[in-house]
């Protein structure tokens, strides 16, 4: 999915025409160096499958998430599995993610910069002492451009049976009749905020038409509860964390997030026991992907939401 949007001549025109003016950030990267991908699982018969949730290219905790599958992993005594895909080990992991951070450079010249991390840069308008757009000395990796190319905004371009149906506001001509299937979703905003679960006409038309295209109608996928838990069975939402490899994009590590409550999240699942961050643990030999219709046509769908997608 990630590659097809990145060689998609017109996918990048058109996402690079979504970022803020404040953050094109000059001398940026050709591609972005993080990608995370996030998939809920759902029990269809006797098989679980997974529902694409949503796609980023931001950092996310690669060095957290690390350190907290190889301390599950021995805590529990579970040699005989690892926090890693079946390609990657610890030695290649460090090296790999160390480069895409340093990016060669003396690390003593590397700074993880974090701008106010208990604040959103947006919504608190916090006055920085430089410009992305300036001429700058330095080399981004993982840049605040990227947030907004390969995100949400990139959902109604993918074709493919694990993603759900979604359609830029703007561009719908006729609105759904079962309304309890779908959600609104602002295309930029983080932990879950500002979604709506089956939006009413009223929800839609508080939206000025001057800002429908920074919202999409994406078809609600309930995700099963398939792990037990001494609490109730739970949810679980896999994110696979990419990191940028050359031209393409390899998978160093997944994390697990576990959840009870509407939405995934901390602020959704507030009172509620063994939920949250969590660890993928894989047997080196076993892991594998399937690709299903990796051929499907991709573009945009406009018009009557009654007709669906090709496969």
């Amino acid at each position: 999915m990630v590659a097809d949007l990145l060689a998609d001549p017109a996918y990048r025109r058109a996402a690079a025409d979504v970022v803020p003016e404040r953050f094109r950030v000059a001398g940026g990267e050709t591609l972005p160096t993080f990608v995370a991908v996030d998939f809920g699982l759902v029990r269809l018969g006797d098989r679980l499958e997974a529902r694409l949730v949503e796609l980023q290219a931001f950092p996310s905790l690669y060095g957290y998430q690390m350190m907290l599958g190889e301390t599950s992993r021995d805590l529990w005594g579970l040699e005989h599995v690892s926090p890693f895909p079946a390609d990657v080990d610890r030695a290649d992991y460090l090296k790999t993610v160390g480069a895409a951070i340093t990016g060669g450079h003396d690390p003593a010249e590397v700074v993880l910069m974090e701008i106010d991390p208990a604040d959103d840069l947006e919504h608190q308008a916090i006055d920085l002492p430089f410009d992305y757009r300036d001429d700058l000395d330095v080399e981004w990796t993982g840049g605040p451009d990227w947030f907004y190319r390969v995100s949400k905004f990139s959902i109604p371009f993918l074709r493919h049976p694990w993603v759900p149906r979604t359609y830029f506001l703007h561009e719908i001509a006729q609105l759904p009749d079962d309304r309890e299937h779908w959600l609104l979703k602002p295309l930029f905003s983080y932990a879950g905020g500002g979604i709506l679960f089956a939006p009413t006409d009223a929800d839609i038309a508080k939206i000025p038409a001057d800002r429908r295209h920074l919202y999409v109608l994406q078809e609600r996928v309930a995700f099963t509860p398939v792990i037990e838990t001494p609490f109730g069975a739970t949810q679980a939402e896999i994110r696979l964390m990419l990191v940028r490899e050359g031209d393409g994009h390899r998978l160093m590590m997944p994390l697990v997030r576990l959840g009870r409550g509407k939405m995934m999240g901390v602020d959704h699942n507030k009172g509620l026991t063994w939920v949250g961050a969590s660890a993928a643990m894989m047997n080196g030999n076993a892991p594998h992907f399937e690709i299903v219709n990796a051929q499907a046509p991709r573009g945009l769908t406009t018009g009557n939401l009654s007709t669906r997608r090709g496969p």
